[in-house]
Formats: C-alpha cells, sequence, structure tokens
C-alpha cells in the first residue's frame, strides 16, 4: 500500500505539471477570443486542484486495479518509488517510440484524407487561434497533458479498471483473455474520443461527422496506446502518446 501511495504522488505530480503545461494556450485563446479575464492564481490554482480531486484517485485505483487482474500497471514508477525491481524488456521503448509517430501520422492523413474534405466550419474567432498557435506551446501540452494526464485515465485507470471489473465477473480467467483485454482497449479509447467532444463544441457545431471524426482520430492512437499499456505497461503507452503529437502539430495542431 505504501509503494502505491508513493507511487501515486509522483503521477499526480506529473499530472500538476501537465496540467500547468496547457495553460498558456488557454490564456492565448480566452485573449484571442476577449473572454473575461480570470486571475492567473485561479487559473493555476484550478489546474492543481484538478490534479488532485480527479488524476490521483485514479492513478492509485488504476495501479490498484492493474495489480489485482495480473496487469503490468506503471512498473518503472513502481520501482522508482521502491518497488519490486522489474527488468524492462528490450526496445519495448524504442517500439513504443516508432508506434507514436506512426499513429499520430495515421491521424493527420486520416483527417486529411477523409474528414478534412467535410464542410466543417469552425465558430467565429478560432481560425484566427488555430493560425497563431504556438508549435512549442501546442507540443508541450500534447507530452505533458497528453502523455501523462490522460494515460493516467484513460490507460493506467480505465483500461485497468475495465479488466478488473472483467476479473470480477467472468473470473480471473476471461480478464486474462486477449480478446477481452482488445474490447477493453477500444471501450476506452471510444471514451477517449468522445471526451473530446466538450472541447470541440466550442470550436464547431457537433453534428455525425464531428462525433465520427472525434472517435476515428483519437480511437487510433487510443488504440494504440492501449496496446502498448497492455504489453509494456503505463511508461510505454505515455510515450507513445507523447510522441503521437509530435506529427499531429507539424500537420497543423488542431486535432481536437
Amino acid at each position: 500500500m505504501i509503494i502505491k501511495l508513493r507511487a501515486t504522488a509522483l503521477l499526480t505530480f506529473a499530472c500538476i505539471l501537465g496540467s500547468l503545461s496547457i495553460l498558456p494556450a488557454i490564456i492565448a485563446a480566452r485573449a484571442r477570443l476577449h473572454a473575461p479575464e480570470v486571475p492567473g492564481w485561479e487559473l493555476y490554482g484550478s489546474a492543481v486542484l484538478q490534479s488532485v480531486l480527479l488524476f490521483a484517485p485514479a492513478a492509485f485505483l488504476g495501479l490498484c486495479a492493474a495489480q489485482a487482474c495480473g496487469l503490468k500497471g506503471a512498473p518503472l514508477v513502481l520501482r522508482w518509488v521502491g518497488g519490486e525491481r522489474k527488468s524492462v524488456e528490450p526496445f519495448s521503448f524504442l517500439l513504443a517510440a516508432i508506434v507514436g509517430i506512426a499513429g499520430g501520422m495515421a491521424m493527420v492523413l486520416a483527417d486529411v484524407l477523409i474528414f478534412q474534405s467535410q464542410a466543417v466550419g469552425l465558430h467565429p474567432g478560432y481560425e484566427s487561434i488555430l493560425e497563431t498557435d504556438s508549435f512549442w506551446t501546442g507540443l508541450l501540452g500534447g507530452f505533458l497533458y497528453g502523455g501523462v494526464n490522460e494515460e493516467v485515465l484513460m490507460r493506467l485507470f480505465l483500461v485497468s479498471v475495465l479488466i478488473w471489473a472483467i476479473s470480477r465477473i467472468f473470473g480471473r480467467q476471461a480478464a486474462e483473455n486477449k480478446s477481452l483485454r482488445f474490447a477493453a482497449v477500444i471501450a476506452a479509447a471510444l471514451i477517449f474520443g468522445l471526451a473530446h467532444l466538450p472541447l470541440t463544441s466550442t470550436m464547431v457545431s457537433i453534428d455525425v461527422i464531428v462525433v465520427t471524426r472525434a472517435l476515428v482520430l483519437n480511437g487510433i492512437i487510443g488504440i494504440a496506446a492501449g496496446l502498448i499499456y497492455l504489453r509494456y505497461g503505463f511508461e510505454a503507452a505515455v510515450l507513445t502518446h507523447a510522441l503521437s503529437h509530435i506529427p499531429i502539430q507539424i500537420g497543423g495542431g488542431v486535432l481536437v
């Protein structure tokens, strides 16, 4: 239990950094849209509070669920805080990096070839935001918030809990079934895609095309990171998700 609490504290700190990393883009967007001014301390305080209230419980429950159903969980994080020193598979992070880059490229290509031909107009003001948004600010937010925070929530927590639920309902043997584990990865990826719609709705009107786009594009990296999570653990999934943002930012950084 102590090891899990230490790991949760480390993951929560990383999520705080992730939440803070997206604030420059949020502040810039609010300024360009002439939104009511919010004191800086309130924005930064909310980011820290969100990490403590949302990501800390998700990290702890994800670690517990992963252990209960035989998943790797977060092996390196647990090792760093005094847990069992498990060996790291050779080339695991190289494969995770390749999958991340390839996944990001697949998202951009799918968007260009399938969805950008559809008539989806941005709400007034957002064209200028996307045109002037900093490449490095977007990449930093993608690396930290996307790579760490979203992986804590969607893979370490959600995939682990779904597989744990399978083990509770159908037995431990069912939870070790590759098809059922893959189904959990797909379910988490779809939820990941739907979770982007509130932000998307501030930019465009939600319709069938927009919902399909969110599910397909985010589903690509959600499934890729999920499979890496099952095979190598949380840290490799973080690398996969984080590096997918390189081609996304090069492609315009507008995938939400």
